[in-house]
């Protein structure tokens, strides 16, 4: 029962998330934002949660997960209000220009500094909760979470757009109030678990270097999801100006398309990766592989058939690729470079949303499709990185 309260944690989480990067291009569109504006809120409030996340996890050794993990909860319902409610003046004109830009920047920052508190508590109350046959089973239900809220936020998000640009924010607040007050009253005080001294050990013995084999694989996970927010970053906006949606439309498209994307790598994942003997090196080559043709087709797409099939295929890779590339970056060398490799893995996705925007924004101003074929050229690169030479790694590292 544990185990599904922090999954509920994240999937809130994931799911706000999902929403928040469905909505906001049309929504800066809307209020008169840029596009390296929207790239640089993105990116800056990734960064904040990428080193909110290291801070946190530290910060929950010493005042227990439960309590940082309600508080992640909490910072992320006032966040996402005020985010909201700053939105809002802009489109009421209270707000415009630089000072609707400062204001946007700030609070999201603001949020980011204080969600980013759940991940980490509840990824180190998982490790706690369970022993160490176990613990690999436990991490895999609860981080599945972040999966299930990219096909949830999308989706959730296009729909609710139809009723007003705002209402999926102020909807994902108070789902995110309700799972607040549920493991207010349900979740148990960590600091009584058997494995929390265990836990603590595995958190701070992370000095030795890690290896070349982990660190390409950590690579080609933030390139990952670098790619992913080229995506993120430039799909509403190409719905608005090059098939001249309105924002509200486009916000619902790109639900719809991301929800193709996350509901087949979800599939992938749940039906194919759990259950496959394949080594990662294989299951890597074709990820990256399915990615490419995804990728370029997308830069080519003229048609809303096309652009699905194209957002298929990257979820199909998407679901092959992340976990083959966690799984390599993380069973390599001493189990010190391991667990540090696995606080690493866990940084990813911020750090290629951090990267992600500010690389499709002045490419989507030279040409709307550049930051597609921007994604497939990176995709590219990873599949030359991989087929490079490594040492030190298991069997399961090579195809």
């Amino acid at each position: 029962m544990t185990l599904w309260l922090l999954f509920t944690a994240l999937l809130a989480t994931a799911t706000g998330q999902g929403v928040v990067m469905t909505l906001l291009p049309p929504l800066g569109r809307e209020v008169g934002l840029n596009e390296f504006q929207v790239a640089i809120i993105i990116s800056s409030s990734a960064l904040v949660y990428a080193v909110g996340t290291t801070v946190w996890g530290r910060v929950s050794l010493h005042f227990g997960r439960r309590r940082i993990i309600l508080i992640g909860l909490a910072g992320y319902t006032l966040g996402t209000l005020l985010f909201t409610t700053v939105f809002s003046l802009g489109m009421l004109g209270l707000l415009a220009g630089l000072p609707l830009f400062m204001a946007l920047l700030f609070s999201r920052m603001l949020q980011s500094s204080i969600m980013s508190a759940t991940p980490p508590a509840a990824l180190g109350y998982a490790i706690a909760l369970t022993t160490a046959d176990k613990r690999l089973a436990a991490i895999s239900r609860t981080t599945s979470a972040n999966s299930l809220g990219q096909v949830v936020g999308p989706a959730f998000g296009g729909l609710l757009a139809a009723l007003g640009l705002l209402v999926p924010l102020y909807t994902v607040a108070l789902l995110t109030f309700l799972a607040l007050g549920w493991l207010w009253f349900r979740l148990p005080d960590d600091r009584l678990l058997p494995g929390q001294v265990d836990a603590k050990t595995t958190h701070l013995n992370t000095s030795e270097r890690l290896t070349w084999a982990s660190w390409r694989y950590l690579m080609v996970a933030a390139a990952l999801f670098s790619a992913m927010a080229m995506i993120h970053q430039t799909l509403g906006f190409f719905f608005i100006d090059i098939w001249h949606l309105s924002p509200s439309r486009a916000a619902q498209q790109v639900g719809f398309s991301v929800l193709t994307l996350a509901l087949v790598s979800v599939a992938v994942q749940f039906g194919f990766v759990q259950r496959s003997r394949w080594g990662t090196g294989r299951m890597l080559i074709l990820g990256l592989t399915s990615l490419l043709i995804g990728y370029m087709l997308l830069a080519f797409a003229a048609s809303m058939v096309s652009l699905h099939v194209a957002m298929a295929l990257v979820g199909l890779g998407m679901g092959l690729s992340y976990p083959a590339a966690a799984t390599a970056a993380t069973s390599t060398g001493s189990a010190q470079q391991q667990a540090k490799a696995t606080g690493l893995v866990s940084a990813t996705p911020a750090v290629g949303f951090i990267i992600g925007p500010l690389v499709a924004a002045p490419l989507y101003q030279l040409n709307p499709s550049a930051p597609f074929a921007a994604a497939a050229i990176l995709i590219a690169v990873m599949l030359v990185i991989h087929r490079l030479p490594a040492t030190h790694t298991r069997a399961t590292d090579t195809p």
